[in-house]
C-alpha cells in the first residue's frame, strides 16, 4: 500500500480519467468507489490485498468477502466464502492473486496460512476454471515471525520470506522461505542461505523482467543500498549483488542521509536489465534509472508528512494496469 498521501494523488489523477470514483479511506489500503457500476455492485469499502496484470484481488471489510475486479471495465467476481480455519491461520493469512493472460484466460487465489507454532502451513487455492477453493495442509519450515512476511511471484512459483524481528543484522541468521509451484498447487522447501552482508530490513523483495530481487536498508549508509538478485544454480539458490546504488544527489548539506522507502523496481527499457528503482523520499515519489544514474521525479508531495523510513511489510505498492479482459 502506498503511503497515504502518494494513494490520495495517485486515486485522484486515476478518477479524472475514468467513469467512476474513488474515495480513500483510512488506512490508505483501503478504498471506496463512490460512482460507477462497482458503486451499486458493492456497498462496502475495499481493500487491496494484491494485483495482477490487469486484476485486482481485494476484501470487503472485515475480510469477510473476496473480490477479483478490473477496475478499467467496472466488472467484478465476489468469490465463493472461505472456509474459516483455526484462529491462528486466520490472523497470518497471506494473499496471492495469479494471472497470466498470455497464458491462460484463468486466474487463481492463493491464500497461506503460517504458524507460530507448529511446522505445518495452509494453503487455500480458488481457481476461476473450477469456480471453487481447494485447500491443502502441508509440513514447512516454521516461519519464526508470520506477522513479517514478504511475498513474490517468480519462475512459475509464489515464494514467501520471512526475516527474524528485531535489530540483528541479516547477516547474521537465516531467512526462511516457503515456495508454491502454482500449476501444480503444492509447496516445495526452499533452502537458501543469508545474504553475508550487514544489511538489516527489508525495503523491497519481487520480481522484475524475470530477475528474484532483494533491496535491503543498510545498517550504517543510508546514501547507499545494494539491489541483490537471486541465483537459480541447479537448484541451489543463492543472492549474488547485482547493483550498488548511490543517493548522494538526494542528501543535502544540512542531512548527510537520505530517508527513503523502495515502492518498486521496473523496466525502463529493452533490455531486461534496464531497470529503474521508484522511490518515495520526502515529498516527492521519484524514479532512479541504475544504469544511467539518472533521477526522474514521478509525483511531488509538496506539504505531506513522511514520518519513518523503516519498511514494514504493510508497505506495499500494487501496479495498475488497464485491461479489457474479463474476471
Amino acid at each position: 500500500m502506498y503511503h497515504s498521501a502518494i494513494a490520495s494523488r495517485l486515486a485522484s489523477a486515476f478518477s479524472r480519467q475514468s467513469e467512476f470514483s474513488i474515495r480513500i479511506k483510512s488506512p490508505p489500503s483501503r478504498f471506496a468507489i463512490t460512482q460507477g457500476p462497482l458503486a451499486s455492485g458493492l456497498e462496502s469499502a475495499l481493500t487491496v490485498l494484491h494485483s495482477s496484470n490487469g486484476l485486482m484481488l481485494c476484501t470487503t471489510s472485515f475480510y469477510y468477502s473476496y473480490v477479483v475486479c478490473n477496475l478499467t471495465t467496472q466488472k467484478f467476481m465476489v468469490l465463493p466464502k472461505l472456509a474459516l480455519v483455526s484462529k491462528w491461520y486466520h490472523r497470518s493469512r497471506y494473499y496471492c492473486l495469479i494471472y497470466h493472460p498470455k497464458k491462460s484466460p484463468y486466474y487463481k487465489v492463493v491464500v497461506a496460512s503460517f504458524s507460530f507454532d507448529s511446522d505445518t502451513s495452509q494453503f487455500d487455492v480458488y481457481s476461476s476454471e473450477s469456480g471453487s477453493w481447494k485447500s491443502t495442509v502441508a509440513s514447512t519450515p516454521r516461519i519464526p515471525n508470520p506477522w513479517l512476511v514478504y511475498r513474490a511471484v517468480w519462475n512459475g512459483a509464489i515464494l514467501w520470506m520471512s526475516c527474524r524481528p528485531g535489530t540483528q543484522s541479516c547477516s547474521e541468521h537465516d531467512h526462511f522461505y516457503v515456495q508454491f509451484d502454482i500449476d501444480a498447487e503444492r509447496p516445495t522447501t526452499t533452502g537458501v542461505p543469508s545474504t553475508g552482508y550487514h544489511l538489516n530490513g527489508i525495503l523491497y523483495f519481487g520480481e522484475c523482467g524475470g530477475h528474484l530481487l532483494l533491496i535491503q536498508f543498510p545498517c550504517h549508509n543510508a546514501t547507499e543500498f545494494r539491489v541483490l538478485e537471486m541465483m537459480d544454480r541447479e537448484n541451489k539458490f543463492q543472492w549474488t549483488v547485482k547493483y550498488r546504488v548511490g543517493l548522494q544527489p538526494l542528501t543535502s548539506p544540512q542531512r548527510s542521509t537520505c530517508r527513503f522507502l523502495v515502492i518498486s523496481v521496473m523496466n525502463v527499457g529493452a533490455n531486461e536489465d534496464d531497470l529503474a528503482v521508484v522511490l518515495y523520499v520526502p515529498r516527492k515519489v521519484i524514479q532512479y534509472n541504475i544504469k544511467c544514474k539518472t533521477l526522474k521525479v514521478l509525483c511531488d508531495l509538496a506539504g505531506s508528512d513522511f514520518s519513518t523510513c523503516v519498511p514494514r511489510p504493510s508497505m506495499h505498492s500494487y501496479r495498475f494496469i488497464e485491461s479489457l479482459m474479463p474476471v
